[in-house]
């Protein structure tokens, strides 16, 4: 226990309420029962045809070609394919990862404003609102714009 406190003992409370809050605030786009866009089921579609390992070879490596639709954003892609493994059974898992995706981007956005010197009480009322503000909601929902 003196390791964990010594570990996160001094961190600022609020990134854990930021957290929590994106969690209770999303709940529903977490209680989802499995709405996927079509480039969700695409990656889905390959990971089961042709097995995962060769979907990491197609979508991690950058490829030359002449157009932008070559993959040029291996993390993301990869992170794609790992939710397409919950997709079928437990698309719970993969609407919660983008939750808290959201969640971890609302605490850097916090971190932000307390860097230009803001109060804290501003920083974390502005980190609540970018929770659930309406135009960030869309891509919350949808694990496929995690690139966006």
């Amino acid at each position: 226990m003196s390791l964990f406190l010594r570990l996160f003992g001094n961190i600022d409370k609020n990134y854990f309420f930021i957290i929590c809050f994106s969690v209770v605030a999303l709940v529903l786009l977490i209680s989802n029962p499995g709405y996927f866009s079509h480039d969700e089921m695409q990656k889905l579609d390959h990971v089961i045809r042709f097995g995962f390992s060769n979907y990491v070879d197609s979508y991690t490596r950058f490829h030359v070609g002449d157009n932008f639709g070559q993959p040029v954003r291996p993390l993301s892609f990869y992170i794609q394919g790992v939710l397409a493994l919950f997709m079928v059974k437990y698309p719970v898992i993969v609407h919660l990862s983008a939750v808290l995706s959201h969640g971890i981007n609302a605490c850097l956005f916090y971190a932000v404003i307390l860097a230009f010197g803001l109060r804290k009480s501003l920083a974390l009322v502005s980190a609540l609102i970018f929770i659930v503000n309406p135009l960030g909601i869309f891509s919350v929902g949808w694990s496929a714009a995690l690139m966006d």
